[in-house]
């Protein structure tokens, strides 16, 4: 069928009726060839079309199904018309280019079926291709390097096959083009000497040659330090059969013929930052920590960089060829065998060595030969292929840019084109020579050399930048003078002709290191190497000094005390029912990493329950040789009558977000090994959950394309027990820029329930239902309902209660005539919900100024709301009816109003059948007290089943609430716990601590730690409820929402006022503590004016660049949080509260008084939500580039492990808050002679 096809397109079926193809006179001014209609006079819109129809037939051979006879047969067809429009072009000047460039293409060789032992180089055709191509230079002035180099390895050929005759031809015609290319005013300041002295790079830079020197790249040792970790995981790849090549086959660029035989030269394509998916996930997911390595490093982050490991076999000749600026190319040899292997750079000869990297400049000459035996299962070579950032490239100069802003604007770059290069006005700018699909073979083998563009890419306006190869074609034709298409060979004005002048006005031509090829604005982007050589030796420095100046923590009577606690046998164990079974998560002194365990219920009501070990993680990190990190279950609920004996684990190697699942046996416990049928899923950002008992509903990383730009599942899919994961049908996608997608199905009270969900952002979604059905396969065809989408607003929260929809609104809804406020909780038939009839909504809560609902619990026929009233906890019982409807039973907590500084929180216990709830009691003082109420009577006859003994000394301790007035008049609570006979003279050591994100309350709850490691030692601590958080529903959050971020900062700055103003303390004894989206607030409390106000300041696994936190980890899912940095109008205010950057743009400004408070940076290597780089940076920038008497005391310490509450477990926990409390009492206590002391106490 293709060779049917291919005489469609060329218009014969044999290479016979060749005459078809070519027909000069068919058309005034056109030639035919196949579908074509070739032009007369415009060679780069022949190149164009010839090309594309030439690559077509080429990529066909690999689509499924084709014959490799029908695809020869093919081919022999459009060779022959290919040198049957060869004989054309002689007497058309406007086909040179396109023939020659084909025949350079893709007959650089013979073409060749079957095993042959070297590749062989067709000299006619390429002789061929250096005459015409000369020619049409004489008319074109295209293309005058390419002929150049075309020509010269052709003579080198010639040489090499003692073809000694017409090699002294084809190298006298070199040399004699050379010369006269090198007499062209734009080249002839260049200090070429030969055709392979000629690069592209040199268009905008210095260049020291075709090969670097190593020692000036730190990229190269920390390659070679990492080889180890390369090798091995290429090595497992390898290990699997065919999988290097269906990788390959994934990410298939589409090039032209480069080498002889497809196979001859594979790559696995890691990245390319080009693209839309910048990291391939399909080969990341299987070297994984090679490309965790290499996206980390700087020299990949500018937008024209790649990573690839590249397969070379034996026989196999890359052909001569030039690349695109600007750039470099770092080559690491992984396994490269003891043959004649050979790269040739310009006029360098280099041998690749396993373990050892070197540097080159690809935009000069350069080919490869791999001489061994060309056999199956010979000795092939492995390399790590890097495209890199030119280090001298202070901005970005890429291709794609340029494109898209002549794609969008190309009148306008017409019109700026006339009036700064005084072209003539109707001079055509072509939208054909813009066209994004053009293969990277051809990116600027066409391209008049225009020198720098920066003049002219300034006034396109931002986004418009310098562009490579490709881009400056667009450019070219703006300035092309004579005919359309090509310049006649005539030199263009001289001042675009001096790039080393414009390049030395701008900065020195010389080019010292690769650290320039960092972001000029970024120059510890390194440390963004989590697990880089350099960036953890600079971890481990800075510990050492942390630890040296504030003292060793095991040593401090507080790491102790916090230890103690932590490993407390007399803390509540807080359980979970399944059937029978109550269940318990549980860590001490002899279980670091927990003990999951279960009892029943008599027994857990005693003294000293009969714990009955389900899962030891001490003992499987020992057996396993990982530091396993508890991260929860998820049951298999089967409705009435389930048996509760299935379950999937999710376990995190050192506590990051990624975790392992695992399917686990309750009844016998055990985990259940995949050669049973179990199910199993790899570490990975997963959500997994049953959908029956052989069926689970999956996300995870599939490969590519399969994960959101966030790092979530985009894809679920329905994963039968006893299939490979690979055979999953994937039932719901998402899209790339949401933050997650998945597919759900849970059994609630007699109904059965089926979601999809689209999380558009962190406060948006998109949500479809269907009656759930567990009995039926997820994708058998006509078995289930459809889904429906359900028609509330995007930023609402949908649940189920029975048969009815339970909404939860963030924004105002006017429906049917009716206005529901922000922050209220409806309810209404499912089936009137879904159908978008809303005429039966109740409202169950109403928000007022200063209440809003933190949370609702449904038991088996009540939901208990417990409700924040001027951040004080109130219950509020509601008893269902039928069909949406409630019965509201009691707005009052059982026993009194709750006290200041105190908490309850409800959760059910079995709401399948019960209407028994959990109570937890406690407070700032008050330890954690649990009973067990019903809501049948709304709480009223609670049993205290544990509680908790006192662990700090709260005798003389006080709770207060007051208010402070931030710059705008609003009045922002906090609660204080200090000593009742505090001396108000403002000494007293006070730490205040705010989060002030994501809708999240600061409310009330028992802190041993803080009380035995600073209440007792006569501190104050101070909790702000700013805005950003979720003390007074979501119009409390969204005041302080992305542009008016700054408004939390003004509150947390107006607490600290007011504990100044009423002597509570003052700025020498004032500190400040946040984590996380509190470590962004605490960082902005060290670059605003307010770090006047604190004299010290804890900083914990903080964001703090503003600029990249949305490429960084999870950073992509909060931009509805912050905003996007990569919009110019929204970095205008992200920049005002990004601390890295307002070091420089504020903090060190003439007049502005600024002093860094003493600052301790905390967090964590194994961090993989915030990334330890914001810390890492920050703190780099402020040590090195802030004199110090501006900064005198800067500490950080970074724990290996914990993930993204900084600590693994228990001793690390009590390690990381002993040395934060001594450095905090060290800095703003009282005195000296109290540093590392902590009086004992009961616990």
């Amino acid at each position: 069928m293709l060779v049917s096809a291919t005489a469609i397109y060329l218009g014969c079926t044999t290479p016979a009726h060749g005459k078809q193809l070519a027909n000069v006179g068919q058309f005034p001014g056109k030639i035919s060839f196949g579908p074509l209609q070739l032009s007369t006079e415009d060679d780069f819109q022949n190149m164009e079309q010839v090309h594309e129809l030439v690559q077509g037939i080429y990529y066909s051979q690999f689509a499924p199904g084709t014959a490799p006879a029908s695809f020869a047969a093919a081919w022999s067809e459009v060779t022959a018309a290919l040198r049957q429009l060869a004989e054309v072009a002689r007497v058309v000047p406007a086909l040179r280019l396109a023939v020659g460039m084909e025949l350079y293409h893709w007959f650089y060789f013979k073409w060749h079926q079957g095993t042959v032992p070297l590749a062989r180089v067709d000299l006619d055709s390429l002789e061929l291709s250096a005459e015409l191509l000369w020619e049409s230079l004489l008319s074109s002035g295209c293309a005058l390097e390419e002929v150049v180099m075309i020509e010269a390895e052709l003579g080198i050929e010639l040489s090499t096959g003692f073809d000694v005759r017409r090699a002294a031809k084809v190298l006298r015609e070199t040399s004699r083009h050379f010369a006269t290319m090198m007499q062209h005013p734009y080249f002839s300041g260049r200090p070429w000497v030969t055709p392979h002295d000629m690069n592209f790079n040199e268009e905008h830079f210095p260049s020291p040659g075709p090969v670097w020197p190593r020692e000036a790249f730190p990229l190269v040792p920390w390659l070679e330090a990492n080889f180890e970790t390369f090798r091995r995981e290429l090595e497992e790849l390898r290990a699997q059969p065919g999988l290097f090549d269906r990788l390959h086959q994934l990410e298939r660029n589409a090039e032209a013929q480069d080498h002889a035989r497809e196979t001859d030269w594979t790559i696995v394509e890691l990245a390319d930052t080009r693209e839309e998916e910048p990291w391939k996930q399909s080969s990341c997911r299987h070297l994984p920590r090679t490309c965790e390595l290499l996206r980390s490093r700087p020299e990949l982050q500018c937008d024209h960089a790649a990573a690839y490991i590249n397969r070379m076999r034996p026989g196999a000749m890359i052909k001569p060829h030039m690349g695109g600026p600007p750039r470099l190319v770092v080559h690491l040899g992984l396994d490269v065998p003891e043959e004649p292997i050979k790269l040739f750079v310009g006029s360098d000869t280099l041998r690749w060595q396993t373990g050892r990297a070197h540097v080159i400049d690809d935009t000069y000459i350069h080919s490869a030969r791999h001489s061994g035996e060309h056999l199956e299962g010979g000795p092939e070579r492995y390399i790590l292929h890097l495209l890199i950032c030119h280090p001298c490239a202070a901005h970005p100069m890429t291709w794609g840019h340029v494109w898209a802003e002549c794609m969008r604007a190309p009148k306008r770059l017409a019109e700026i084109a006339v009036h700064d290069l005084q072209i003539a006005p109707d001079t055509e700018l072509k939208r054909n020579s813009l066209k994004l699909r053009m293969s990277e073979s051809l990116r600027g083998v066409f391209i008049m050399r225009l020198g720098s563009l920066a003049p002219l890419a300034s006034r396109l306006g931002p986004g418009f930048s310098v562009s490579d190869r490709l881009g400056r074609r667009g450019l070219a034709a703006a300035v092309m003078t004579g005919r359309p298409g090509c310049t006649s060979f005539v030199p263009a004005p001289r001042r675009w002709l001096s790039p080393c002048a414009l390049l030395a006005a701008a900065r020195p031509v010389r080019c010292q290191s690769t650290a320039a090829s960092q972001q000029a604005d970024d120059p510890f982007q390194w440390l963004e190497e989590v697990q880089g050589e350099e960036a953890l030796a600079w971890v481990k420095a800075r510990n050492q000094e942390a630890v040296a100046d504030i003292s060793e923590p095991q040593n401090s009577a507080a790491y102790g005390r916090i230890l103690a606690i932590l490993d407390s046998k007399e803390k509540i164990p807080y359980v979970s029912r399944l059937g029978r079974w109550y269940y318990n998560f549980w860590q001490d002194e002899q279980h670091q990493k927990g003990l999951w365990r279960r009892t029943d219920l008599e027994s857990y009501r005693s003294s000293n329950p009969a714990w009955e070990i389900v899962l030891d993680l001490d003992q499987l990190a020992e057996q396993e040789g990982i530091s396993w990190v508890w991260s929860g279950y998820n049951a298999l609920d089967e409705g009435p009558g389930s048996k509760w004996d299935r379950a999937l684990v999710t376990l995190s190697p050192g506590g990051s977000d990624a975790v392992v699942v695992r399917e686990f046996d309750l009844d016998n416990c055990r985990f259940i090994p995949e050669s049973e049928g179990g199910f199993e899923l790899p570490e990975a950002k997963s959500s997994a959950g049953y959908r029956n008992r052989d069926e689970l509903l999956v996300g995870t990383d599939f490969g590519e394309g399969s994960l959101t730009a966030s790092g979530y599942p985009r894809v679920s899919k329905a994963w039968k027990r006893g299939t490979p994961l690979s055979e999953a049908v994937t039932v719901f996608e998402g899209e790339h820029d949401d933050i997650s997608a998945d597919q759900v199905l849970y059994y609630d009270r007699g109904e059965w329930h089926e979601f999809q969900n689209r999380a558009l952002d962190f406060y948006h979604n998109s949500m479809w239902y269907r009656r759930g059905d567990p009995t039926r396969g997820s994708v058998e065809a006509g078995a289930l309902e459809e889904f429906v989408r359900i028609p509330v607003p995007e930023d609402a929260g949908v649940g189920t209660f029975k048969d009815a929809a339970i909404v939860t609104l963030r924004s105002d809804w006017e429906i049917e005539g009716k206005l529901f406020k922000s922050g209220s909780l409806l309810s209404l038939k499912l089936s009137s919900c879904v159908a978008g009839i809303f005429s039966d909504i109740q409202v169950l809560f109403e928000p007022t100024a200063r209440s809003s609902l933190q949370d609702s619990v449904g038991t088996h026929n009540f939901m208990v709301l417990s409700i924040l009233n001027n951040v004080r906890t109130e219950l509020q019982y509601w008893r269902y009816l039928e069909q949406g409807r409630w019965e509201q039973m009691s707005s009052s907590e059982p026993g009194g109003e709750v006290p200041v500084g105190c908490d309850v929180q409800v959760s059910a216990v079995w709401p399948d059948e019960s209407d028994e709830i959990w109570v937890i009691k406690d407070g700032y003082l008050q330890p954690d007290l649990l009973q067990l109420a019903s809501a049948a009577d709304c709480g009223a006859k609670p049993q205290d089943i544990k509680s908790k003994p006192a662990m700090f000394d709260a005798s003389g301790l006080v709770v207060e609430q007051a208010e402070a007035e931030s710059l705008d008049g609003t009045k922002v609570p906090y609660f204080m716990i200090r000593r009742k006979d505090v001396p108000l003279d403002g000494t007293t050591p006070t730490l205040l601590d705010g989060y002030g994100g994501f809708e999240i309350p600061m409310t009330p709850g028992y802190s041993a730690g803080v009380g035995a490691a600073w209440l007792e030692r006569g501190g104050i601590k101070v909790i702000a409820n700013i805005r950003g958080g979720g003390e007074f529903g979501p119009s409390w959050h969204q005041a302080a929402l992305q542009g008016k971020r700054h408004k939390a900062f003004e509150d947390f700055e107006a607490v600290a006022r007011d504990l100044c103003r009423r002597q509570v303390t003052s700025p020498e004894h004032l500190a400040c503590i946040g984590g996380s989206n509190g470590g962004l607030l605490v960082g902005n409390m060290l670059t605003r004016e307010g770090a006047a106000l604190f004299g010290a300041v804890v900083c914990q696994v903080p964001l703090l660049d503003m600029k990249r936190y949305h490429k960084l980890l999870a950073g992509a899912s909060w931009m509805a949080e912050y905003g996007d940095p990569d919009q110019p109008e929204e970095w205008d205010f992200i920049r005002g509260f990004s601390p890295y950057h307002r070091v420089q743009d504020v903090c060190l400004q003439p007049g502005s008084g600024w002093k860094c408070p003493q600052v301790l940076f905390t967090t964590s290597t194994k961090d993989d939500r915030v990334h330890p780089g914001h810390a890492r940076k920050m703190v780099k920038r402020l040590k090195e580039e802030v004199p110090a008497e501006l900064a005198p005391k800067i500490l950080y310490w970074e724990n290996i492990e914990g993930g993204h509450g900084g600590a693994a477990d228990n001793t690390q926990k009590a390690y990381m808050w002993a040395l934060t409390y001594d450095f905090l009492w060290q800095t703003i206590g009282r005195g000296s002679s109290q540093r590392g002391e902590a009086p004992a106490s009961k616990l």
